[in-house]
């Protein structure tokens, strides 16, 4: 153990953390299995997961490593940011995560089953524009999933969907809450 009380599993999450500001960088960190080393580190203080969010979120999107963030359980722990005691900022990169995530088949049932549709929905009534943008977003991902759909309906998207579209009318975030209005139209019952 070091003197200063740091493990060494600390330092190197440290380390990995600013080496992943780089694009470069952070596919190399993520072929070398660098991601799971991140998110182990974002399990200390709500400051601790809120530095990391930011960078899990470039993670995340950075061309090929979505699913390799997923994997390392990546869901999880953005689902925890998102919803957590985190900054504007910090909720703003959890959330655009989440719908990068929110693409993928197997990660969109993560999302789905870690109560993430109902955390989507609370964003939509309370969140920024951006943050409700990328809600809006994350749904609209999500509508393709199985499940997905009767989960929106259960946790009473309508409602905030058509409110965003309204409010937002003509922008992007209004055409993901419209495409989502459609998915629940579809539905047998709503």
């Amino acid at each position: 153990a070091q003197e200063d009380g740091s493990s060494a599993a600390a330092i190197a999450a440290r380390a990995l953390q600013e080496m992943s500001s780089n694009a470069e960088m952070r596919g190399k960190i993520a072929e070398a299995g660098g991601i799971s080393v991140l998110l182990s580190a974002s399990g200390g203080s709500a400051e601790d997961k809120a530095a990391m969010a930011g960078r899990m979120a470039s993670m995340a999107v950075a061309s090929g490593n979505a699913k390799a963030f997923a994997d390392a359980g990546g869901v999880g722990a953005v689902l925890a940011m998102a919803g957590g005691d985190v900054g504007a900022a910090d909720r703003a990169q959890a959330v655009a995560t989440l719908g990068a995530l929110c693409g993928d088949g197997a990660h969109a049932a993560e999302v789905v089953s870690g109560g993430g549709v109902e955390l989507l929905v609370g964003l939509l009534k309370d969140g920024d524009s951006s943050v409700r943008t990328d809600a809006a977003l994350a749904l609209r991902q999500l509508s393709a999933a199985e499940g997905a759909v009767a989960s929106m309906s259960r946790a009473g998207a309508t409602a905030p969907l058509v409110g965003f579209a309204l409010e937002s009318s003509g922008s992007v975030g209004a055409e993901h809450a419209v495409v989502v209005l459609v998915a629940l139209c579809g539905m047998s019952g709503v």
